[in-house]
């Protein structure tokens, strides 16, 4: 990154100091077209260092003036960013439809990182059928991150064949984050009894190479591994270094624990804690199982009220059996 960061430097130095930069009266349209693409990736490099407070203070504000001037020349990385700018109101009022056409203007022009973001998009819009071409236009450009976002949608829409292609191809990057993930989802796969090549062995080995790697999702994926097949002990220790990582579902997990006294002692309190602070994160089952606590009087005071509370909080949050709860505790209030 620093050799990245001293070249542009350099770079700056030279041009910025050179008789011949500002060559908008040449008369050759060759050489023109080629400082104007030097000029933006100048003005692009600058906006990053400002972005990142690398050399300069950061400041969103100058990062995105600089993005713009390296957009006006059709720089489709300096589109991406600014794209991402406008989608998350960083430097500027956010505007979700000028983000998206950013995008799509950066993509036309050959961001894999923008074909990457408007796959997640199509995804999140429920257009499952973009969402793949995207993807794999994504993927054709070099975006080998999109590998893993390709994995997942074809897994949550059962198709663990394509998936499982997909992240074995992963395991081959030289990039330890992708390699890692790849792992783990492969773990995913092996470990899902839907999936015509059920394996726990399989999945248990995917997981611990992916920890050795320093996958934290991992951690707490092998210690649900192990609390399906009855080893608790084994399922508190890896749940629990990985909600000392702070990872939302391990948290609630530990306080799963914690409450049934699975690899551990009983333990109301610590399990009323912890789901406190899943809750705290907005994870949905953090929050039905708070509200459960409070249902049940368990660690605490019992209160109907309160319990209500948090299912609805849980059923906001996407955890749709906590209707249910909210539907008895309601009708209990009018008998």
């Amino acid at each position: 990154m620093w050799m990245t960061v001293k070249t542009v430097l350099y770079a700056l130095v030279i041009i910025l100091s050179s008789p011949g930069y500002a060559v908008v009266t040449h008369s050759h349209e060759k050489y023109t077209t080629q400082v104007n693409k030097a000029n933006a990736l100048i003005q692009l490099q600058i906006g990053l260092l400002y972005e990142e407070g690398i050399g300069f203070p950061q400041n969103s504000v100058f990062a995105r003036y600089w993005f713009e001037k390296a957009a006006e020349q059709n720089n489709a990385d300096a589109l991406f960013y600014l794209g991402e700018f406008y989608m998350d109101g960083f430097g500027v009022t956010k505007d979700v439809k000028r983000g998206y056409q950013l995008y799509q203007k950066a993509a036309e022009l050959g961001s894999s990182h923008a074909m990457n973001n408007l796959g997640l998009l199509a995804k999140q819009e429920g257009n499952i059928e973009k969402a793949i071409t995207l993807y794999k236009q994504a993927i054709a450009s070099g975006a080998d991150t999109t590998l893993l976002n390709l994995a997942s949608l074809y897994q949550e829409n059962g198709n663990y064949e394509e998936s499982e292609k997909l992240l074995l191809v992963g395991l081959g990057k030289k990039d330890y984050n992708i390699k890692s993930e790849a792992l783990n989802k492969l773990g995913t796969i092996y470990s899902r009894s839907d999936y015509e090549g059920y394996d726990p062995k399989k999945a248990e080995e995917y997981y611990l190479e992916s920890i050795k790697l320093g996958n934290d999702l991992s951690l707490n994926n092998i210690g649900v591994l192990y609390f399906k097949s009855h080893q608790y002990q084994k399922a508190f220790y890896y749940i629990k270094l990985a909600a000392d990582k702070n990872i939302p579902g391990a948290i609630n997990n530990l306080g799963a624990l914690y409450k049934y006294g699975h690899g551990t002692t009983q333990d109301y309190t610590k399990a009323l804690s912890l789901f406190k602070q899943s809750a705290a994160q907005n994870n949905s089952v953090g929050l039905f199982n708070l509200g459960s606590m409070y249902e049940k009087g368990e660690g605490v005071k019992q209160d109907d009220n309160k319990a209500i509370k948090y299912y609805e909080k849980a059923l906001a949050a996407g955890h749709y059996p906590a209707q249910e709860r909210i539907d008895f505790l309601k009708a209990k209030r009018k008998k």
